[in-house]
């Protein structure tokens, strides 16, 4: 199984970086070369492209957005939510 996802060893590394260079945010390169892999994983029953490093570049690039929107709506909504200062003595 290790060789037949070999792409990931050899293009996951590369691609997290150059989106940490481009985002600047580690954790979210992370998730986006996660994103890009998970859609990756068709490719033994599709064919694997003839520059993976590109492809899965491509679709991480197209799915930041995306992910940089759901983040800020998340932060948004935990922003309003009420949190208690001491914890209730009748619990």
């Amino acid at each position: 199984m290790a060789s037949r996802f070999g792409w990931v060893r050899d293009h996951a590394g590369r691609l997290a970086a150059s989106l940490v260079h481009l985002i600047g945010d580690f954790t979210t390169a992370e998730d986006l070369v996660q994103d890009a892999v998970e859609a990756a994983v068709r490719w033994p029953t599709d064919g694997i492209p003839e520059r993976p490093d590109a492809w899965l570049y491509t679709v991480a690039r197209r799915r930041g957005p995306d992910l940089l929107r759901r983040d800020a709506a998340q932060r948004g909504k935990l922003a309003l939510v009420v949190w208690p200062t001491q914890p209730d003595p009748a619990d």
